[in-house]
């Protein structure tokens, strides 16, 4: 059985699934080009909530925290390289980089989060699984015994009759 499970191993980068690397830059060039297209370039900047939080929440959902967290690295770069604003005369330093750094500091922690659940389900699962075929093998040898016991029974009551 662990034989099946192995061969079936999806690939892997650095311990990311290949599919998921694939899936959250797929979904971050599609966002980015339906701004670049459609909207006014700035990448979604007032946008709120976020359309890069798509990408962050389903690979930490499906896949479990590192995936989530290397989407949330991803939807960061993709939203600051190359489109910082400038810090508008007036504000704050402080506010200036609350505001730059608030998406990416809660797609960190919304990705690491989401995916820690993830993983603590597939957890249980393996868990379940592990005990599921304990309980079989116990059933079998459970059932083994009594064929056997029955056979000893059937031999002792030839040999009295």
């Amino acid at each position: 059985m662990n034989t099946t499970v192995q061969e079936n191993e999806p690939k892997r980068i650095l311990g990311i699934r290949l599919s998921a690397v694939v899936e959250m830059l797929g979904l971050l060039i599609i966002l980015t080009l339906i701004d670049a297209l459609l909207l006014d370039g700035t990448r979604f900047w007032d946008m709120n909530p976020h359309p890069f939080w798509i990408p962050v929440l389903l690979m930490a959902a499906q896949y479990g925290a590192a995936e989530g967290l290397l989407a949330a690295v991803l939807a960061t770069l993709f939203y600051l390289v190359g489109n910082v604003p400038v810090q508008a005369e007036g504000v704050n330093q402080f506010d200036w980089i609350y505001a730059i750094s608030i998406n990416p500091v809660l797609w960190l922690l919304g990705g690491w989060i989401i995916g820690e659940l993830r993983q603590r389900h597939v957890r249980e699962r393996n868990t379940l699984q592990r005990e599921l075929e304990e309980s079989h093998q116990r059933e079998d040898l459970i059932s083994g015994s009594y064929k056997f016991v029955r056979g000893r029974k059937e031999a002792l009551e030839v040999q009295v009759s």
